[in-house]
């Protein structure tokens, strides 16, 4: 079956899109190919400020944002003569509240089907969470049936992720990353940090990194999972509290990203892949490099469709289960009383 994913990472640097052909049991799968939609300076500060819009406003927001994806789509398809069966799409995530069983990612799915006359699979986290799961993170299942080898599974996006299912199914959100790292590259006129080259050239704050450290978050135990508004709430605190260059405060904050990821229970002598964006920032793969030495922890990094388009297959491969009738959230991982099958299913008229 061909499913396209859509990817709309919480950094706001894009949205992946992979058209991926699903077949058999035990699952067999090929990227067919992939995209990335650019946001338009317009969009992207909509989206960036949902949080705080008027409902009108953010109805507004929605539209706009589903109208992008329906356009992004149909020219992806129509341009490289393409055919899709199902999408599955992720959404922008506006709020992800586990205590109230909530996770918003906007999107108007049946708009959407609707305008890309293809049955669209969307809203993927409710459920789980209506279970008392965590609905996150999300990629423990393809990590086993699409990315097997490797021991540990580390998605740098927006928000740091690690799952494992070697020792037990186990996936949780770690800390804020190019939630962070993106706002202060913006701060110095960058969209982001290229390579980071820019927190090199900074020393590492002491006192932040104690307050980073400090956050009540890292001590929780798994599952767990953030919510977008934790990155901008201590932007917020680091702002008010610590007067330092820009600089300092993105070494800072590399340093923060990589000692939590190496507190992570990581066994001695195991292999850990890295994706998402994060997995380019050659300053942030070295300090975790030298984080983890210790561990005798290999890093792979895989070839750049992978690194690129690991988060949109997963949807795809999501969605396509959800089509099947299949669990998509494991609940040893998420923390809900059962595993689920996750995901509104939108069929267009007449298709």
């Amino acid at each position: 079956m061909l499913v396209l994913g859509v990817m709309s990472g919480s950094s706001l640097d894009g949205v992946d899109i992979a058209l991926v052909n699903l077949s058999g049991q035990p699952i067999q799968w090929k990227l067919v190919q992939a995209h990335s939609l650019q946001f338009s300076e317009k969009l992207k500060n909509r989206l960036s400020t949902a949080h705080s819009q008027s409902v009108e406003e953010l109805m507004e927001t929605e539209h706009l944002f589903t109208q992008f994806l329906s356009e992004g789509i149909n020219t992806f398809i129509e341009t490289n003569n393409l055919e899709a069966q199902l999408i599955g799409v992720h959404g922008h995530t506006l709020w992800h509240q586990p205590r109230l069983s909530r996770s918003w990612q906007l999107l108007n799915g049946g708009m959407l089907a609707e305008l890309c006359r293809c049955s669209v699979v969307c809203d993927f986290r409710n459920q789980d969470m209506a279970l008392g799961g965590q609905g996150a993170p999300m990629a423990i299942l393809a990590d086993k049936d699409l990315f097997g080898g490797y021991d540990y599974y580390l998605n740098l996006g927006g928000i740091a992720n690690l799952s494992t299912y070697t020792y037990g199914q186990i996936a949780y959100d770690l800390c804020p990353c190019n939630q962070l790292l993106n706002y202060y590259a913006q701060e110095l006129g960058y969209a982001y940090d290229d390579k980071g080259q820019k927190a090199q050239s900074g020393n590492t704050a002491e006192a932040l990194m104690q307050f980073l450290l400090n956050d009540p978050y890292l001590s929780q135990k798994p599952p767990k999972s953030l919510d977008n508004g934790h990155s901008r709430n201590l932007i917020t605190e680091i702002n008010n509290r610590f007067e330092l260059s820009t600089e300092d405060k993105l070494r800072t904050i590399v340093e923060y990203i990589s000692e939590v990821i190496a507190s992570a229970q990581l066994e001695p002598q195991r292999r850990l892949l890295v994706t998402g964006g994060g997995a380019y920032n050659s300053f942030l793969m070295d300090r975790l490099n030298m984080h983890l030495a210790s561990k005798e922890v290999s890093i792979v990094i895989p070839e750049k469709n992978l690194i690129d388009n690991k988060e949109a297959i997963l949807i795809a491969y999501a969605a396509y289960l959800r089509y099947l009738g299949q669990p998509n959230f494991i609940s040893s991982a998420t923390g809900a009383s059962a595993n689920v099958i996750g995901g509104a299913l939108y069929t267009c008229a007449d298709a």
